[in-house]
């Protein structure tokens, strides 16, 4: 069991929100949305892998391993898996805010982004 959303929407520095969807033992579900000409990330979580959808606008997701980097232009049906330790980026590259949906296999906490 976790809670829904009870948590007010975060207004982002980009101008984007950031809602908390559900969380529990099982994880984090989270809302983002990314203005226009905005790239989010640019960090990695050493211990929590996520799954990362984009079901309204379009973006771009950049994932560097270390030893190789990826660039990925998801679909709405794509969900693409940003693992332990992957830095990881977020780029809207349309006219309108992109809707991303992600879960965490952890309960976020600001101290483990690194």
């Amino acid at each position: 069991m976790g809670s829904s959303g009870e948590k007010d929407p975060i207004v982002c520095e980009d101008g984007g929100i950031l809602r908390e969807i559900l969380r529990g033992p099982w994880g984090q579900l989270t809302l983002r949305t990314v203005p226009p000409g905005k790239t989010v990330g640019g960090h990695s979580h050493p211990n929590t892998s996520e799954l990362w959808w984009v079901p309204v606008g379009k973006a771009e997701i950049r994932l560097d391993f270390g030893a190789w980097e990826t660039t990925i232009r998801p679909a709405p049906w794509d969900v693409t898996r940003v693992r332990a330790g992957a830095r990881h980026w977020l780029e809207n590259l349309g006219e309108t805010d992109v809707v991303f949906v992600y879960w965490s296999d952890k309960v976020y906490e600001e101290q483990e982004k690194k």
